[in-house]
Protein backbone atom coordinates (compact mmCIF):
# COMPACT_ATOMS: atom_id res chain seq x y z
CA UNK A 1 0.00 0.00 0.00
CA UNK A 2 1.49 3.46 -0.84
CA UNK A 3 1.18 5.98 1.34
CA UNK A 4 3.34 9.00 -0.42
CA UNK A 5 0.96 11.56 -1.19
CA UNK A 6 -0.39 12.55 -4.35
CA UNK A 7 1.42 15.75 -6.28
CA UNK A 8 -2.18 17.06 -5.53
CA UNK A 9 -1.90 16.08 -1.56
CA UNK A 10 1.45 17.29 -1.64
CA UNK A 11 0.65 20.63 -3.01
CA UNK A 12 -1.90 21.42 -0.56
CA UNK A 13 -0.14 20.26 1.81
CA UNK A 14 2.54 22.55 1.11
CA UNK A 15 0.48 25.21 1.47
CA UNK A 16 -0.78 24.10 4.93
CA UNK A 17 3.12 23.76 6.18
CA UNK A 18 3.46 27.29 4.80
CA UNK A 19 0.60 28.63 6.81
CA UNK A 20 2.32 26.75 9.96
CA UNK A 21 5.66 28.30 9.30
CA UNK A 22 4.76 31.76 9.02
CA UNK A 23 1.26 32.00 10.83
CA UNK A 24 1.09 29.33 13.51
CA UNK A 25 5.09 28.62 14.53
CA UNK A 26 5.92 32.15 15.45
CA UNK A 27 2.94 32.27 17.92
CA UNK A 28 2.11 29.06 19.13
CA UNK A 29 3.42 29.30 22.33
CA UNK A 30 2.28 32.60 23.14
CA UNK A 31 -1.58 31.38 22.27
CA UNK A 32 -0.92 28.98 24.74
CA UNK A 33 0.40 30.93 27.25
CA UNK A 34 -1.90 33.33 27.24
CA UNK A 35 -4.95 30.69 26.45
CA UNK A 36 -5.57 33.40 23.33
CA UNK A 37 -7.87 32.00 20.58
CA UNK A 38 -5.94 31.81 17.48
CA UNK A 39 -8.48 33.57 15.11
CA UNK A 40 -5.50 34.99 12.57
CA UNK A 41 -4.47 31.72 12.54
CA UNK A 42 -7.86 30.48 11.37
CA UNK A 43 -8.21 33.41 9.19
CA UNK A 44 -5.07 32.22 7.08
CA UNK A 45 -6.15 28.50 7.01
CA UNK A 46 -9.74 29.33 5.24
CA UNK A 47 -7.80 31.09 2.78
CA UNK A 48 -6.44 27.75 1.65
CA UNK A 49 -9.09 25.87 1.88
CA UNK A 50 -8.42 23.72 5.49
CA UNK A 51 -11.74 24.44 6.95
CA UNK A 52 -13.33 22.62 4.15
CA UNK A 53 -10.65 19.93 2.99
CA UNK A 54 -13.41 17.20 1.53
CA UNK A 55 -16.35 19.27 1.48
CA UNK A 56 -17.49 19.50 -2.41
CA UNK A 57 -16.00 22.42 -4.70
CA UNK A 58 -19.59 23.07 -5.43
CA UNK A 59 -20.61 24.25 -1.78
CA UNK A 60 -17.32 25.84 -1.08
CA UNK A 61 -15.01 23.53 -0.02
CA UNK A 62 -11.24 22.09 -1.32
CA UNK A 63 -12.82 19.02 -2.49
CA UNK A 64 -10.09 16.75 -1.50
CA UNK A 65 -9.36 13.48 0.00
CA UNK A 66 -9.26 12.25 3.76
CA UNK A 67 -5.72 11.72 3.41
CA UNK A 68 -5.15 15.46 2.48
CA UNK A 69 -7.55 16.35 5.49
CA UNK A 70 -5.51 13.93 8.07
CA UNK A 71 -2.26 15.54 6.25
CA UNK A 72 -3.59 19.14 7.25
CA UNK A 73 -4.21 18.46 10.67
CA UNK A 74 -0.75 16.27 11.66
CA UNK A 75 0.89 19.32 10.50
CA UNK A 76 -1.20 21.80 12.05
CA UNK A 77 -1.17 19.91 15.43
CA UNK A 78 3.15 19.77 15.56
CA UNK A 79 2.86 23.44 16.26
CA UNK A 80 -0.92 24.08 17.70
CA UNK A 81 -2.80 21.08 18.84
CA UNK A 82 -5.81 23.35 20.14
CA UNK A 83 -6.06 24.90 15.94
CA UNK A 84 -5.72 21.19 15.01
CA UNK A 85 -8.72 20.34 16.97
CA UNK A 86 -10.45 22.99 15.49
CA UNK A 87 -10.06 22.75 12.11
CA UNK A 88 -10.76 18.69 12.66
CA UNK A 89 -14.17 19.18 14.15
CA UNK A 90 -15.19 21.65 11.33
CA UNK A 91 -14.46 19.40 8.85
CA UNK A 92 -15.16 16.05 10.30
CA UNK A 93 -18.37 16.93 12.80
CA UNK A 94 -19.67 19.83 11.06
CA UNK A 95 -19.33 20.09 7.18
CA UNK A 96 -18.71 16.49 6.45
CA UNK A 97 -22.47 15.57 7.89
CA UNK A 98 -23.87 18.38 5.99
CA UNK A 99 -22.43 17.27 2.80
CA UNK A 100 -23.22 13.54 3.68
CA UNK A 101 -26.92 14.21 5.10
CA UNK A 102 -28.14 17.76 4.25
CA UNK A 103 -30.72 18.64 1.59
CA UNK A 104 -29.59 20.90 -1.40
CA UNK A 105 -30.91 24.04 0.33
CA UNK A 106 -29.06 22.61 3.61
CA UNK A 107 -25.70 22.81 1.46
CA UNK A 108 -26.19 25.82 0.03
CA UNK A 109 -27.31 27.76 3.74
CA UNK A 110 -25.38 26.15 5.54
CA UNK A 111 -22.40 23.78 4.44
CA UNK A 112 -21.24 26.97 2.06
CA UNK A 113 -20.24 29.05 4.88
CA UNK A 114 -18.60 26.60 6.90
CA UNK A 115 -16.66 25.19 4.44
CA UNK A 116 -15.31 28.45 3.34
CA UNK A 117 -14.18 29.45 7.08
CA UNK A 118 -16.86 32.24 6.91
CA UNK A 119 -18.61 30.23 9.75
CA UNK A 120 -17.06 28.32 12.41
CA UNK A 121 -19.06 24.87 12.96
CA UNK A 122 -19.35 22.91 16.47
CA UNK A 123 -20.21 19.61 17.63
CA UNK A 124 -23.02 19.88 20.18
CA UNK A 125 -23.19 15.71 21.56
CA UNK A 126 -21.63 15.15 25.23
CA UNK A 127 -23.86 16.35 28.33
CA UNK A 128 -23.06 15.82 32.03
CA UNK A 129 -24.89 12.67 32.00
CA UNK A 130 -24.14 11.51 28.53
CA UNK A 131 -20.59 11.14 27.61
CA UNK A 132 -19.51 7.15 25.92
CA UNK A 133 -23.34 6.32 26.04
CA UNK A 134 -24.55 8.84 23.27
CA UNK A 135 -28.11 7.11 23.59
CA UNK A 136 -29.62 8.28 26.56
CA UNK A 137 -29.37 12.68 26.31
CA UNK A 138 -31.51 14.81 28.52
CA UNK A 139 -31.54 17.21 25.38
CA UNK A 140 -34.80 16.99 23.71
CA UNK A 141 -36.74 18.38 20.72
CA UNK A 142 -40.72 18.54 20.58
CA UNK A 143 -42.56 18.67 18.22
CA UNK A 144 -44.59 21.78 17.72
CA UNK A 145 -46.24 22.62 14.61
CA UNK A 146 -44.49 21.96 11.64
CA UNK A 147 -40.73 22.55 13.48
CA UNK A 148 -39.14 21.75 16.73
CA UNK A 149 -38.40 23.39 19.56
CA UNK A 150 -35.04 22.18 21.10
CA UNK A 151 -34.27 22.76 25.06
CA UNK A 152 -30.95 21.22 26.34
CA UNK A 153 -27.63 21.77 27.74
CA UNK A 154 -24.54 20.09 25.92
CA UNK A 155 -20.36 20.10 27.72
CA UNK A 156 -17.40 20.37 26.52
CA UNK A 157 -18.29 21.68 23.50
CA UNK A 158 -15.04 22.71 21.29
CA UNK A 159 -15.12 26.03 19.37
CA UNK A 160 -18.46 27.01 21.91
CA UNK A 161 -17.79 30.61 22.03
CA UNK A 162 -16.39 31.44 18.30
CA UNK A 163 -19.00 29.17 16.56
CA UNK A 164 -21.46 30.66 14.28
CA UNK A 165 -23.11 26.85 13.92
CA UNK A 166 -24.28 24.22 16.12
CA UNK A 167 -24.59 20.55 15.09
CA UNK A 168 -27.01 19.35 17.77
CA UNK A 169 -27.74 15.98 18.79
CA UNK A 170 -31.15 15.44 20.86
CA UNK A 171 -33.82 12.85 21.87
CA UNK A 172 -37.15 13.11 20.11
CA UNK A 173 -38.02 9.97 21.35
CA UNK A 174 -36.26 9.09 24.33
CA UNK A 175 -37.80 5.74 25.28
CA UNK A 176 -36.07 4.61 21.79
CA UNK A 177 -32.98 5.47 23.02
CA UNK A 178 -30.57 5.27 19.95
CA UNK A 179 -33.25 5.36 17.37
CA UNK A 180 -34.73 8.17 19.34
CA UNK A 181 -31.91 10.61 18.03
CA UNK A 182 -32.00 13.26 15.40
CA UNK A 183 -29.58 16.32 14.60
CA UNK A 184 -30.04 19.67 14.44
CA UNK A 185 -28.65 22.49 12.57
CA UNK A 186 -28.81 25.61 15.13
CA UNK A 187 -27.29 29.00 14.15
CA UNK A 188 -25.00 30.53 16.68
CA UNK A 189 -27.56 33.45 16.63
CA UNK A 190 -30.86 31.75 17.11
CA UNK A 191 -32.88 32.62 19.40
CA UNK A 192 -32.34 31.11 23.02
CA UNK A 193 -28.87 29.83 22.05
CA UNK A 194 -27.12 31.26 25.57
CA UNK A 195 -23.22 30.24 25.71
CA UNK A 196 -21.38 29.62 29.11
CA UNK A 197 -18.00 30.40 30.49
CA UNK A 198 -15.15 29.33 28.47
CA UNK A 199 -13.76 25.95 30.33
CA UNK A 200 -10.58 26.49 31.84
CA UNK A 201 -8.19 23.40 31.09
CA UNK A 202 -5.26 21.12 31.69
CA UNK A 203 -4.19 21.48 27.83
CA UNK A 204 -5.17 22.60 24.41
CA UNK A 205 -5.45 26.26 25.86
CA UNK A 206 -5.98 27.94 23.19
CA UNK A 207 -9.29 25.73 22.47
CA UNK A 208 -12.58 27.40 23.09
CA UNK A 209 -13.95 24.97 25.01
CA UNK A 210 -17.62 25.64 26.94
CA UNK A 211 -20.71 24.92 28.00
CA UNK A 212 -23.98 25.59 25.77
CA UNK A 213 -26.94 25.83 26.13
CA UNK A 214 -30.24 25.76 24.23
CA UNK A 215 -33.00 27.20 25.85
CA UNK A 216 -36.56 26.46 24.09
CA UNK A 217 -34.76 27.18 20.81
CA UNK A 218 -37.66 27.03 17.93
CA UNK A 219 -36.62 25.50 14.40
CA UNK A 220 -38.29 25.08 11.05
CA UNK A 221 -38.17 21.38 10.03
CA UNK A 222 -35.80 22.62 7.40
CA UNK A 223 -32.76 22.90 10.40
CA UNK A 224 -33.29 18.97 10.90
CA UNK A 225 -29.98 16.65 9.21
CA UNK A 226 -31.31 13.94 8.03
CA UNK A 227 -34.54 11.66 9.20
CA UNK A 228 -36.64 12.38 12.59
CA UNK A 229 -34.86 9.06 14.46
CA UNK A 230 -32.38 8.72 12.24
CA UNK A 231 -29.93 10.65 13.75
CA UNK A 232 -27.81 8.17 15.06
CA UNK A 233 -26.36 7.39 11.96
CA UNK A 234 -25.56 10.74 11.30
CA UNK A 235 -23.23 11.03 14.66
CA UNK A 236 -21.64 7.66 14.09
CA UNK A 237 -20.38 8.80 10.62
CA UNK A 238 -19.46 11.75 11.63
CA UNK A 239 -16.99 10.50 15.10
CA UNK A 240 -16.04 8.18 12.99
CA UNK A 241 -14.67 10.57 10.56
CA UNK A 242 -13.39 12.43 13.55
CA UNK A 243 -11.48 9.87 15.11
CA UNK A 244 -9.41 9.82 11.81
CA UNK A 245 -8.75 13.56 12.88
CA UNK A 246 -8.03 13.34 16.27
CA UNK A 247 -5.41 9.95 15.47
CA UNK A 248 -3.83 13.17 12.91
CA UNK A 249 -3.94 15.58 15.95
CA UNK A 250 -2.28 13.15 18.08
CA UNK A 251 0.38 12.17 15.69
CA UNK A 252 1.37 15.73 14.80
CA UNK A 253 1.42 16.02 18.69
CA UNK A 254 3.95 13.74 18.93
CA UNK A 255 6.18 14.63 16.26
CA UNK A 256 6.22 17.98 17.43
CA UNK A 257 7.71 16.71 21.09
CA UNK A 258 10.11 14.44 19.65
CA UNK A 259 11.19 17.04 17.38
CA UNK A 260 12.00 19.17 19.90
CA UNK A 261 13.48 16.44 21.81
CA UNK A 262 16.04 14.73 18.80
CA UNK A 263 17.49 18.48 18.56
CA UNK A 264 18.09 18.87 22.25
CA UNK A 265 19.58 15.24 22.12
CA UNK A 266 21.89 16.84 19.50
CA UNK A 267 22.72 19.70 21.44
CA UNK A 268 22.91 18.68 25.06
CA UNK A 269 25.73 17.46 26.26
CA UNK A 270 26.28 15.10 29.36
CA UNK A 271 29.42 12.88 30.25
CA UNK A 272 31.43 14.40 27.91
CA UNK A 273 29.24 13.41 24.74
CA UNK A 274 26.18 14.80 23.06
CA UNK A 275 23.08 13.60 24.79
CA UNK A 276 22.44 11.90 21.59
CA UNK A 277 24.98 9.40 21.74
CA UNK A 278 23.85 8.07 25.17
CA UNK A 279 23.11 4.24 24.87
CA UNK A 280 19.48 4.39 26.99
CA UNK A 281 18.81 7.94 25.66
CA UNK A 282 19.00 6.38 21.98
CA UNK A 283 16.57 4.13 23.54
CA UNK A 284 14.05 5.94 24.64
CA UNK A 285 13.85 8.14 21.10
CA UNK A 286 13.60 4.67 18.73
CA UNK A 287 11.26 3.25 20.74
CA UNK A 288 9.07 6.84 20.86
CA UNK A 289 9.66 7.08 17.21
CA UNK A 290 8.73 3.86 16.14
CA UNK A 291 5.16 3.56 17.90
CA UNK A 292 4.73 7.23 16.60
CA UNK A 293 5.44 5.90 12.99
CA UNK A 294 3.28 3.04 13.16
CA UNK A 295 0.37 4.69 14.77
CA UNK A 296 0.48 7.45 11.46
CA UNK A 297 0.54 4.94 9.26
CA UNK A 298 -2.61 3.61 10.98
CA UNK A 299 -4.34 6.51 10.73
CA UNK A 300 -3.14 7.05 6.83
CA UNK A 301 -5.15 3.28 6.51
CA UNK A 302 -8.06 4.43 8.40
CA UNK A 303 -8.37 7.79 5.78
CA UNK A 304 -7.53 5.91 2.66
CA UNK A 305 -10.14 3.15 3.42
CA UNK A 306 -12.41 6.05 3.81
CA UNK A 307 -11.79 7.62 0.61
CA UNK A 308 -12.22 3.91 -0.76
CA UNK A 309 -16.13 4.14 0.38
CA UNK A 310 -14.93 1.43 2.73
CA UNK A 311 -16.42 0.56 6.24
CA UNK A 312 -13.98 2.32 8.58
CA UNK A 313 -15.05 2.28 11.52
CA UNK A 314 -12.78 -0.39 13.18
CA UNK A 315 -10.16 1.43 11.17
CA UNK A 316 -10.55 4.75 12.69
CA UNK A 317 -10.78 3.20 16.13
CA UNK A 318 -7.39 1.88 15.48
CA UNK A 319 -5.88 4.88 14.19
CA UNK A 320 -7.25 6.67 17.19
CA UNK A 321 -6.08 4.39 19.76
CA UNK A 322 -2.57 3.71 18.18
CA UNK A 323 -1.78 7.39 17.45
CA UNK A 324 -3.05 9.14 21.00
CA UNK A 325 -1.11 6.18 23.14
CA UNK A 326 1.74 7.46 20.87
CA UNK A 327 1.66 10.40 21.26
CA UNK A 328 1.41 10.43 25.08
CA UNK A 329 4.37 8.24 24.64
CA UNK A 330 6.50 10.66 22.67
CA UNK A 331 5.70 13.67 24.60
CA UNK A 332 6.92 11.76 28.11
CA UNK A 333 10.14 10.90 26.46
CA UNK A 334 10.45 14.40 25.18
CA UNK A 335 9.97 16.09 29.00
CA UNK A 336 12.23 12.87 30.00
CA UNK A 337 14.65 14.19 26.96
CA UNK A 338 14.72 17.40 28.56
CA UNK A 339 15.67 16.94 32.31
CA UNK A 340 14.27 19.14 34.74
CA UNK A 341 14.26 21.37 32.03
CA UNK A 342 11.48 20.16 30.09
CA UNK A 343 9.38 20.68 33.45
CA UNK A 344 9.95 24.76 32.46
CA UNK A 345 7.52 26.22 30.37
CA UNK A 346 10.16 27.78 28.00
CA UNK A 347 12.06 24.88 26.33
CA UNK A 348 7.99 24.22 25.03
CA UNK A 349 7.73 20.67 25.05
CA UNK A 350 5.46 20.65 28.54
CA UNK A 351 2.59 21.79 26.60
CA UNK A 352 2.59 19.04 24.17
CA UNK A 353 2.94 16.81 27.03
CA UNK A 354 -0.51 18.68 28.54
CA UNK A 355 -2.42 18.68 24.95
CA UNK A 356 -1.42 14.85 24.31
CA UNK A 357 -3.68 13.49 27.33
CA UNK A 358 -6.83 14.64 26.04
CA UNK A 359 -6.53 13.07 22.65
CA UNK A 360 -7.15 9.53 24.95
CA UNK A 361 -10.25 11.20 26.06
CA UNK A 362 -12.32 12.86 23.36
CA UNK A 363 -14.58 11.98 20.70
CA UNK A 364 -14.54 8.14 22.04
CA UNK A 365 -11.98 7.49 24.82
CA UNK A 366 -9.27 4.75 24.66
CA UNK A 367 -11.68 2.35 26.20
CA UNK A 368 -14.53 2.82 23.85
CA UNK A 369 -11.81 2.44 20.57
CA UNK A 370 -11.04 -1.17 22.41
CA UNK A 371 -14.51 -1.99 22.68
CA UNK A 372 -15.36 -1.18 19.10
CA UNK A 373 -11.92 -2.96 17.75
CA UNK A 374 -12.91 -6.06 19.98
CA UNK A 375 -16.77 -5.92 18.60
CA UNK A 376 -15.05 -5.94 15.43
CA UNK A 377 -13.13 -9.11 15.99
CA UNK A 378 -16.03 -10.86 17.51
CA UNK A 379 -19.21 -9.84 15.11
CA UNK A 380 -20.41 -12.75 13.35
Amino acid sequence: MNFDPTPEQQAFLDEVRAVVREDVAPRAAAWDAEAAWPAPALASLARIGALGVYAPREHGGRGLDTVSYALAIEEISSELPALGIAVSVNNSLVANPIARFGTPEQKKRFLEPVARGRTLGAFALTEAGAGSDATRLSTRARREGDGYVLHGEKVMVTSGGPAGLFVVVAATDPDKLGRGLTVFLVPGDARGVERGERDAMMGLRSADVRTVRFDNVRLGAEHRLGEEGRGLSVVIESLNAGRVGVGAQAAGIGRGALDRAAVHATRRRQFGQKLGEIGPVQQMLGAAATELDAAWLAVLHAAQCRDRGESFSADASRAKLAASAAAVAAADTAVQMFGGWGYLTATGVERFYRDAKVTELYEGTSEMQRIVLAGSLTRG
